[in-house]
């Protein structure tokens, strides 16, 4: 069959005879393309996107001067050029609205570097500008279409957004965003750059893109467009000065107040530096300011009488936007209510109505007084609350994205702050924000979108579908009272549904024309064409169909808000079960094959759309041949949830078979993939699960040997947390099994930690280095050749990419400081000094590259002990064995030296020298920081006096210069399990030395209210056990708890013929120092401290009665070690597992 021969409008766009017929024909071009996508092919295979790029990178626009930048005058400078590149860019959105099968040709051709290049408004007339923007923004939404990648068919939105984001670009886009006329044009530019960044920041993770955003001003100008638009909305306070409205950029049109919203919403997502940097932009100060902190705080934990309660001018103005809802007491209020109850009732005063509904936090109560927008950290979070009540569609949506995100972000615990989440605020938002969202989900699952009129009510419901849950999701993480809100709501049973709904059959009606391709072969599939030599005149690789797409993102959608309900209650997770989510759920861990679109399924089903759609007829598409990589992401999520109870593991996950699918998910070649099948395989691999002996048998202790030696730190970290699970209550071959596969020498260098933080390139700089041992050996310690190394992805630019980034980390930190100290004048709501110093604080732990790495290695070296831990922990006529064989393995000096390097304090100047050492502590409880000391009128006895000396030890304890309380926790136990064997055991701690420099050593560096019998001093030969006794004062009380322990331990008598030894022992601790610390612990505040301080001093006590001779007192104390200390850890580990949250380890995922 002859081929179609070229069109002649072709042809005179390849070699045009004059400008102005080389217009005529763009425009017979541009004609002939809308609307018919094998025009589209056509064009591209002749080469189309070769010529577009040529007609737009030909020829420059002349600089404009400032007086110039009219309409008017624009204008009148427009040239035949510049209508040259008008046509082009409008047949560039043309091709680009027929999907990524030809917008692939586009980028190939280089046509996006061309667009980039017209965003400059002083170089390029509006209307090029405008053009540019949509052929962008819809490049970028038919690359947001590409839900599936691999390696042969790599997504090109990265790639697009890597361009976009680019230092010329967005220096560009800054430019547009700050253009101060207010003209249609400019709006539309704006709105069109709005809608580029929402697309092309939704799908990047790792916060890079948001940064050089922020660097260059984009989210300032952002927020100043929405405090202008907000004060139009009547938003701001009375007060507020009309000059400093005027100063301000001028407001957009309120349709775009959606694109805003959404921009905010990206930026704020998982980053609380910049969701504080929106709160602190000095144009949202004005419009909706901030109270001091200090007021904030006296009202989320103090009691303020009503009489005397007076809310700012502005809260009284920002509270009319909501309803009026009744603050829940504080502990201060609810006792200053009990002595002087008021005189009527809140409800008689007629300010509320008297019927409100009762928000159960356990024993709370309800206050006499309404819920102020101050106790919500920002009045603009409350503004959003009344914008989503009020508003509907995709204004809605936004609004509540960005609300999610904002608060979600906010409630992060990047940074050791004493400061708590207003219970108020999450009273506000279980009443009007949770209730809403499920509203509009189950709104948007009833309508049938075929009963739609035009394809833009489609386009948003099936927005609404996909990102509401997605919203609630984020909003209700970890806060277990808007989870209940939600379930309350009847959450469980709307999200099932939109789950089920997702497996129905998809049936799209497509009609094709008439094509002289065979139909026995696929037009799209380059590998049987001969001009696939050039990626520009070849067809990309077909996309999936917009119903199967949507299909899939409310499923992964459904499954993320399930995930997040099933979080914390068992009773939630009964009832995912109860309405058959299971199946659901075991069809979602399905993966696609590798290379769906380019596999022989994937194009028999191309086929037969083709002859479907030839004969007029209906294609269905079933969704359940597989799930791309997000949908799995979110089923493994789900799975982790639900796995946390022990009655749904051992029946519905057991009987489902959830294991084979989750197992098979652990060599997806995504990492994002094995990283949440590593994350659901964690709980499946406990001791009381019926699928761990499957697991065994398929292999997964390989696996996740290998996983713990990836570069990836998250999948290094969920590695070792499974396998800290595997460990628990399993045979001594398995344990052994286990050490050997990761490797002794590689355990002990991931405990010890990377050096000056966690760089493999300093790994790679070392690799010829060898190093001394505890014992003195002469060892290579990174390149042991019996054991395996760690799997390190080769990349000879890493270390200039992070000398690079922390350059620009820096001189961004500092730009940022210069933009928030020096505000316009006339602004009087500047960012304070405390606020600028906290956001550096916060911006420093949240984008510095070293500190990232740092608290990465950190919880690697967690989890890495707590393995070790598990190894040795399990009581009976075993663990001794397992210990010794630990011991050889590992080698006894090597660990004891590394668990000692981690209770060794270090001066300040070395805090950077290791990962151990952190200002975070994620141990730290959450609220008002507790008052430990006792008011000097109660001293009148010795024993308040020694109160009040202990407490002003827990006081003044200098916690910066210990490692992470996790990490030492970890440790402490270990020693403890180590104390747990034999009595050799314990006389081999006791004897343990280790090297502590005189600068380290506690006694230098602690404060003067410290006993010296208490700081050990530094030495060569300083005892290891030693080391324990500043630590009875440590702030977290577990800690306390564990030195008491490993005193408990160390005494313990074996039997009879341990009697004298055990005397011994107990003698040598008193003469070092452990009773007077022990003693010190009876007067703790914390009721399991001062328990085992006493048990230990009974302990003491019995020994003393020995007096070295054979007596058959035996000393048990509070049940023994073996007894006491094993009955606990189960009850920890039950306790977590079932998602009470124990107060020891942690052992769900």
């Amino acid at each position: 069959m002859a081929r179609e021969p070229l069109p002649a409008f072709v042809a005179e766009i390849s070699n045009p005879q004059s400008t102005r017929s080389h217009i005529a024909a763009l425009k017979t071009l541009k004609h002939q393309l809308i609307g018919h996508e094998q025009r589209k092919e056509f064009v591209i295979r002749h080469g189309i996107t070769r010529l577009l790029h040529r007609n737009l990178t030909a020829g420059a626009s002349v600089q404009l001067e400032p007086q110039q930048e009219t309409e008017h005058k624009l204008e009148d400078r427009w040239t035949d050029e510049d209508e040259l590149r008008l046509q082009s860019l409008q047949i560039v959105s043309c091709l680009a609205h027929g999907g990524s099968t030809t917008v692939q040709p586009l980028i190939a051709s280089g046509t996006m570097t061309s667009l980039l290049g017209l965003l400059n408004p002083a170089t390029t007339p509006s209307r090029l500008i405008i053009e540019s923007l949509r052929a962008l923004v819809a490049v970028a939404e038919a690359l947001a279409t590409d839900i599936i990648s691999s390696s042969r068919n790599p997504s090109g939105l990265p790639q697009l957004s890597d361009l976009l984001f680019s230092k010329p670009a967005v220096n560009a886009l800054a430019s547009i965003l700050a253009q101060k006329i207010s003209s249609k044009d400019v709006d539309d530019q704006i709105t069109l750059v709005l809608r580029l960044i929402c697309v092309c920041l939704r799908e990047s993770e790792k916060g890079l893109h948001q940064a050089a955003l922020v660097k260059v001003g984009v989210l300032d100008y952002i927020c100043c467009r929405l405090a202008t638009l907000a004060y139009l909305l009547g938003a701001a306070p009375p007060s507020m000065d009309t000059s400093l409205a005027s100063s301000m950029l001028p407001a957009p049109p309120r349709t775009s107040l959606v694109y805003i919203l959404e921009a905010l919403a990206c930026f704020s997502h998982e980053s609380a530096y910049r969701s504080m940097r929106i709160l602190y932009s000095r144009h949202l100060l004005e419009v909706f300011p901030i109270t001091s902190t200090s007021a904030q705080h006296s009202r989320a934990g103090d009691y303020i009488p009503a009489s005397s309660y007076h809310a700012p001018s502005y809260s009284s103005h920002i509270d009319a936007f909501l309803p009026k809802l009744q603050a829940v007491q504080s502990k201060h209020e609810h006792m200053f209510a009990k002595a002087f109850p008021p005189l009527r009732s809140f409800s008689q005063s007629g300010d509320m109505p008297s019927r409100i509904p009762y928000f159960n936090e356990g024993s709370t109560t309800i206050s006499n007084r309404t819920i102020s927008a101050d106790e919500f950290g920002s009045p603009l979070i409350a503004w959003l609350i009344h914008i989503a009540r009020h508003s509907n569609g995709l204004e809605r949506l936004a609004a509540l994205e960005f609300l999610a995100k904002l608060v979600s972000a906010l409630d992060r615990k990047i940074m050791e702050t004493w400061t708590e989440s207003s219970r108020n605020r999450d009273r506000t938002l279980a009443f009007l924000v949770v209730p809403l969202l499920i509203r509009i989900i189950e709104g948007t699952d009833s309508m049938n979108l075929f009963q739609s009129t035009t394809g833009e009510e489609v386009s948003i419901l099936r927005t609404i579908r996909e990102r509401a849950p997605v919203a609630l999701a984020i909003l209700i993480k970890d806060v277990p009272a808007l989870q209940k809100a939600a379930y309350d709501a009847n959450a469980v049973n709307v999200l099932g549904q939109m789950l089920k709904r997702s497996f129905d059959t998809v049936v799209t009606v497509r009609k094709t024309m008439w094509t002289s391709v065979p139909t026995d072969v696929d037009p799209r599939d380059s590998s049987k064409r001969d001009d696939q030599s050039d990626p520009a005149c070849s067809l990309g690789a077909p996309a999936m169909a917009a119903e199967n797409i949507h299909r899939l993102r409310t499923r992964a959608a459904a499954l993320l808000a399930l995930a997040a309900i099933a979080q914390k209650e068992d009773s939630y997770r009964r009832s995912i079960i109860d309405i058959n989510a299971i199946s659901c759920l075991v069809d979602s861990l399905v993966p696609y094959p590798d290379g769906p679109l380019l596999s022989s399924s994937c194009n028999s089903l191309t086929q037969t759309a083709v002859t479907a759609g030839s004969q007029g007829g209906s294609l269905a598409e079933s969704s359940k041949e597989g799930n791309p990589w997000f949908v799995l992401v979110a089923a493994c999520k789900l799975t982790q949830a639900l796995s946390r109870s022990v009655g749904v593991l051992r029946t519905k996950l057991l009987d489902a078979g959830i294991a084979r699918p989750v197992f098979g998910l652990l060599a997806n070649r995504d990492p994002r993939v094995r990283t949440a099948g590593t994350d659901a395989v964690t709980n499946l691999l406990l001791q009381f699960s019926p699928m761990r002996e499957d697991l065994l048998s398929q292999g997964v202790i390989k696996i996740l040997c290998m996983h713990a030696h990836s570069s990836d730190p998250e999948l290094r970290h969920s590695a070792l947390w499974a396998l800290k699970h595997l460990c628990a209550s399993t045979t001594n071959d398995i344990k052994s099994n286990i050490v050997e596969e990761l490797g002794s020498t590689w355990l002990i260098d991931t405990m010890n930690g990377e050096p000056y933080g966690p760089s493999f390139s300093l790994r790679k700089q070392s690799q010829h280095m060898a190093t001394a041992n505890a014992a003195g050996e002469h060892v290579d310690l990174l390149n042991a050749t019996d054991e395996p190394l760690m799997e390190v992805d080769d990349d000879g630019d890493s270390d200039q990419i992070k000398r690079s980034s922390d350059r620009d980390y820096d001189a961004s930190a500092s730009s940022d400081d210069d933009e928030m100290a020096n505000c316009e004048p006339g602004h009087t709501n500047l960012v304070p000094f405390q606020e600028r110093a906290r956001l550096r604080a916060i911006r420093h732990e949240e984008e510095s590259p070293v500190a990232r790495a740092r608290r990465d290695d950190i919880r690697i070296q967690a989890q890495a002990v707590d393995l070790v831990r598990n190894l040795i922990s399990e009581p009976g006529p075993k663990q001794p064995e397992m210990i010794d064989n630990l011991l050889n393995t590992l080698g006894a000096p090597r660990l004891f030296e590394c668990l000692a390097g981690k209770l060794k304090p270090r001066p300040t100047g070395m805090a950077g020298k290791t990962t151990s050492f952190t200002s975070a502590s994620s141990a730290a409880p959450a609220g008002k920081r507790p008052t430990l000391t006792i008011p000097a009128a109660t001293l009148n006895t010795s024993r308040d006096k020694e109160a009040s000396a202990h407490a002003s030890r827990i006081a003044s304890f200098p916690k910066h210069l210990y490692p992470h309380g996790e990490v030492m926790l970890k440790t402490l136990f270990t020693l403890i399990h180590v104390g747990n064997g034999r009595p050799a055991h314990r006389h081999m701690l006791l004897d343990l030395h280790t090297n502590l420099p005189p600068r380290c050593s506690p006694a230098a560096l602690f404060p003067s209210t410290f006993p010296p019998r208490l700081l050990p001093q530094g030495g060569p030969d300083v005892k290891l056990l030693d080391l324990l006794l500043p630590l009875f004062s440590h702030p977290d009380s577990r800690l306390r708890t564990a030195c008491c322990w490993m005193v408990h331990n160390i005494m313990w008598k074996e039997d009879q013929a341990d009697a004298n030894n055990s005397w011994a022992r107990a003698v040598e601790l008193r003469n070092r120092g452990f009773e007077d610390a022990v003693h010190a612990c009876v007067f703790d505040e914390n009721l399991d401290v001062r328990e085992r301080a006493r048990s230990c001093l009974e302990m003491w006590g019995a020994n003393s009665n020995i007096g070295g001779s054979s007596s058959s007192n035996n000393v048990t104390g509070l049940g023994g070690s073996r007894g006491s200390l094993a009955r606990e850890r189960e009850r920890e580990m039950r306790e977590e597992v079932e998602g009470r949250g124990g107060a020891g380890r942690s052992w769900e995922r």
